[in-house]
């Protein structure tokens, strides 16, 4: 015989937590929401959980992942949220002061450290087509000195800074391999004549920090201080921890709307709540079948019933009940045949 096994159902389930503290970015732009991502802290400072930030990301911006790994655990640091947005600020600010001063205090190697972008090729250029992008036109260029058998095969790895010039172009056809920096003087001039389309550079020209195009690297880094910190500390009600960071226009407008003390109110805020007709006979309806709307009924008839039968008392009569004998109206006669007390109540009738 077979054995009945009774049937079972269990469910499973993992209990995170509790932790120390969590962050949240916010997007640049007005209405949009950042999904998954988020950095969460145990209670003893190390981090729990990481998910969505470029400091995971392959051939990010080196510099964007040095200011993660440090913003990060600055959150933790304060005695309140004032105070912890004050160090969080002091931190945002080394970063982006570097930008805003050209590195003038950091030595080149720093600088191609910060700055150097990293992307691999998969597939063979070939194989990209007439595609445009910072990886592709690194490689065209790296070839264009390095010779062509650098581009056989797949998994070239593209590294590249962005530069200023030539002015008006896109950000793809801007991208200079940081290899070339390495070529001889004659070699490393030539080349970024060509590729600045600026045949007059000469002396200082080609040092990197008058090449960079700064602007560029500002906004990166920016966005991703205004992401982390400064949004952030705006829909806390916490004054701009970066002040020569300013705010996006939609979030300026929106912090000038609040504080504005002569701010012109909206009509609807003097404007109440109504139900409107329609909805008012919706509720008034009741279902005839229901047990409080057949008593409600009842005791409307029975207001009717009582009603009649004071009325009908004053000429001598009582609802429902038989003739009196002597019954006068009130100017002494006699009623007449036509005008004999009702048989029965109104509820009878009703029923």
């Amino acid at each position: 015989p077979i054995p009945c096994v009774p049937w079972q159902s269990q469910t499973s389930g993992q209990v995170d937590g509790p932790y120390l503290a969590m962050v949240l970015p916010a997007s640049t732009e007005e209405g949009r929401k950042l999904k998954k991502r988020y950095a969460v802290f145990n209670r003893d400072h190390s981090i729990a959980e990481l998910k969505g930030f470029e400091i995971k990301r392959r051939g990010e911006l080196h510099m964007i992942k040095y200011f993660q790994k440090e913003i990060f655990k600055t959150f933790l640091k304060g005695t309140d949220l004032q105070t912890c947005y004050d160090i969080v600020g002091a931190v945002s600010k080394r970063f982006i002061d570097i930008i805003d001063t050209k590195a003038v205090n950091i030595p080149d190697h720093d600088i191609f450290d910060l700055i150097t972008e990293n992307k691999n090729m998969s597939k063979s250029l070939e194989e990209y087509g007439n595609g445009r992008s910072t990886a592709i036109t690194c490689a065209k260029r790296l070839a264009s000195f390095l010779g062509n058998e650098m581009l056989e095969g797949g998994g070239l790895q593209c590294k590249f800074i962005i530069s200023a010039k030539p002015f008006g172009s896109s950000v793809s056809d801007r991208a200079i391999p940081v290899e070339i920096f390495k070529a001889e003087k004659p070699i490393m001039k030539q080349f970024l004549r060509k590729w600045t389309k600026d045949h007059s550079m000469d002396g200082d020209d080609f040092d990197i920090r008058n090449i960079i195009d700064w602007a560029y690297y500002r906004k990166r880094i920016g966005g991703n201080i205004q992401k982390i910190v400064t949004i952030p500390a705006a829909m806390q009600k916490i004054s701009n921890p970066l002040p020569q960071l300013a705010h996006p226009d939609w979030l300026d407008k929106k912090l000038r709307e609040i504080n504005d003390p002569f701010q012109q109110r909206s009509i609807k805020n003097f404007s109440r709540n109504r139900t409107s007709p329609s909805s008012q006979k919706g509720l008034s309806r009741k279902n005839p079948r229901d047990p409080d709307s057949a008593k409600s009924v009842q005791a409307i008839c029975r207001g009717i019933d009582t009603g009649l039968s004071a009325g009908l008392s004053g000429y001598g009569y009582a609802a429902g009940q038989p003739e009196a004998e002597e019954a006068t109206l009130p100017d002494g006669s006699k009623p007449t045949a036509g005008r004999g007390p009702p048989t029965r109540t109104w509820l009878e009738v009703l029923a």
